[in-house]
């Protein structure tokens, strides 16, 4: 059945897709792009400080060494922030050794409290179970 022009665009202009224009897409960032780069430039650090932040950047290779080789240097807490979240996107997983060191470190800090201490969290392992968990050890299947 042949429609009338004005039938067929009005049945376009009810389309969805026809009634807005599509949006102009944001360029995806390139994985290849340096993420330090754009924080030190748009902060106005000198180029001498610029240049060894950023080979401290890509040196560390996880966010908490970046944080210790930041500490010390004299730039905006503001630059050091942003460098940080920059270098968490491309912190690795944790793994079972990560966890199994966390519980390691847990077991030595409990060694290492008064007797006191340490009967009071036996008193209270529901305390202890949630110091646990907050800190990724333990089967997921035990969790409270």
């Amino acid at each position: 059945m042949l429609h009338s022009p004005r039938i067929v665009q009005s049945m376009i202009a009810r389309r969805p897709d026809a009634e807005t224009p599509a949006a102009p897409q944001q360029p995806t960032p390139s994985p290849f792009a340096d993420p330090a780069e754009p924080i030190l430039r748009n902060h106005g650090i000198d180029v001498d400080t610029a240049a060894s932040v950023w080979d401290i950047f890509h040196a560390a290779r996880t966010s908490k060494q970046l944080i210790e080789k930041l500490q010390p240097l004299d730039i905006p807490d503001a630059v050091k922030h942003e460098l940080v979240v920059a270098k968490q996107k491309t912190d690795p997983k944790p793994d079972w050794r990560d966890r199994v060191e966390r519980a390691v470190q847990v077991v030595k800090t409990v060694a290492a409290l008064p007797r006191e201490h340490v009967e009071t969290s036996e008193r209270h392992p529901k305390v202890l179970a949630a110091v646990m968990k907050i800190i990724g050890v333990g089967h997921k299947g035990n969790e409270e």
